[in-house]
C-alpha cells in the first residue's frame, strides 16, 4: 500500500464486520490507526443475526496484522454519552482523530403504511440519527487538529425510492441532508464531509435469511447464494400507478461488490491529502443498481429560446432518463 494514511487516526462506527470493518482494514492498511465502535448485540425490530464481540474482536485483530494500532469499543450509535465517552478516550489513546466513517446501520422491512411505530423509530434513531451524533462528538476533535474528513454512509436508497423499505430509505435520504448541512458548516474548518451510495454489498447485513428471503418470496425455503445473487442482479421495484418508474436492467452480481470494494468510491472522502479540495459529495457504488432506462418526454419550450416568454411554444421531443 502506498501509506497515504501514515499518522492518521480514523473511527469507524459498525467496525464489527462488513462495510465497517472493510474500511477499517483498508485504512490500517494505509497507515491509519483505528478506533473501531460496534454495538455487537441484537436490535429490536431487527430481524438481521447481529455482530458479536468476537466479530470485533476479529477485526482488532486484523488491524494488529497490517501493523497498526486499534482500540475497540462496543458502543451503541443511539445512546450520545455512551458514544462520546468512546470517543473521548480513543482520542486521548492516539493523540487525536483526522478520519471519521460513519457506518453503523441496520436493516429491516416493512411497507410504508404497515410499519410499526417501533420500526420506524429504530430505523431513523440508527440510521439518522446515530449518524448525527457521531458527527457531533467527533467534530470537535477535528477542529481541534485543524482538519479532517467525516463519511457517511448512505445507500443508494438515499438516492432514489426502493420498496418495502420506506423507513430505510427516508434515513438515508436523510443522511444526504446532513452531509451537505455539515459540509457547510465544517468547511471553515478545513473538514470535508460526503457521503456513499453503495448498493448490495456482500457482507452478514444482507447474506442471511431475512434479506434473502425477501427478494425470492415465491420460494418457500431460504434462497442460496446464488439464487438471491440473481434475484439481487435486477432489484424490480413496483411500477407507479401513473406509468412506469423505470425498465429493470441488468446489474452486477451481489458477489461482485464485497465490502473492501467499498473504498474504491470513498477515496475522495477520505484523509488522503490529493483529495482535500473534495466536500459535500455524494460517491455512488451502485454497480448498475441506479441504472434507468430513457424514455420520450415531449417539453415545451417558447419559440426563439428559453428566454424568450412569449406565449408562442413548439413542441421539442428529448430523451431523457425515466426518474
Amino acid at each position: 500500500m502506498s501509506g497515504r494514511l501514515t499518522g492518521k487516526v480514523a473511527l469507524i462506527t459498525g467496525a464489527a464486520r462488513g462495510i465497517g470493518r472493510a474500511q477499517a482494514v483498508r485504512f490500517a492498511e494505509e497507515g491509519a490507526d483505528i478506533i473501531a465502535l460496534d454495538i455487537c448485540g441484537p436490535v429490536d425490530t431487527v430481524v438481521v443475526p447481529p455482530s458479536t464481540p468476537e466479530d470485533l474482536d476479529e477485526t482488532a485483530q486484523l488491524m494488529v496484522a497490517a501493523g497498526q494500532n486499534v482500540v475497540t469499543e462496543i458502543v451503541d450509535v443511539r445512546d450520545a454519552d455512551q458514544l462520546q465517552r468512546a470517543a473521548d478516550r480513543g482520542v486521548e489513546a492516539f493523540g487525536g482523530l483526522d478520519i471519521v466513517c460513519a457506518t453503523a446501520g441496520i436493516t429491516s422491512r416493512g411497507m410504508a403504511t404497515e410499519l410499526s411505530t417501533a420500526a420506524w423509530q429504530t430505523m431513523l434513531d440508527i440510521n439518522l440519527s446515530g449518524v448525527w451524533r457521531t458527527c457531533k462528538v467527533t467534530a470537535p476533535h477535528l477542529i481541534a487538529r485543524g482538519s479532517g474528513s467525516i463519511t457517511l454512509v448512505s445507500s443508494i436508497a438515499g438516492l432514489r425510492g426502493l420498496l418495502g423499505v420506506a423507513h430505510y430509505t427516508a434515513a438515508k435520504h436523510g443522511v444526504v441532508g446532513l452531509m451537505r448541512s455539515l459540509a457547510n458548516d465544517l468547511a471553515p474548518h478545513g473538514i470535508r464531509v460526503n457521503s456513499v451510495h453503495p448498493t448490495n454489498v456482500d457482507t452478514p447485513l444482507i447474506q442471511n435469511a431475512a434479506v434473502a428471503g425477501a427478494f425470492r418470496p415465491d420460494l418457500d425455503r431460504e434462497p442460496t447464494r446464488q439464487e438471491f445473487a440473481e434475484a439481487a442482479r435486477t432489484m424490480k421495484h413496483a411500477r407507479h400507478p401513473l406509468g412506469a418508474t423505470g425498465r429493470c436492467r441488468e446489474r452486477l452480481p451481489v458477489s461482485g461488490l464485497r465490502g473492501g470494494a467499498l473504498h474504491h468510491c470513498g477515496h475522495a472522502a477520505r484523509g488522503c491529502g490529493q483529495y482535500t479540495a473534495i466536500a459535500g459529495r455524494r460517491f455512488r457504488k451502485q454497480a448498475g443498481s441506479e441504472t434507468r432506462a430513457p424514455c420520450s418526454r415531449t417539453h415545451l419550450w417558447p419559440r426563439s429560446s428559453p428566454n424568450d416568454h412569449s406565449s408562442e411554444t413548439r413542441g421539442v421531443r428529448r430523451w431523457e432518463w425515466c426518474a
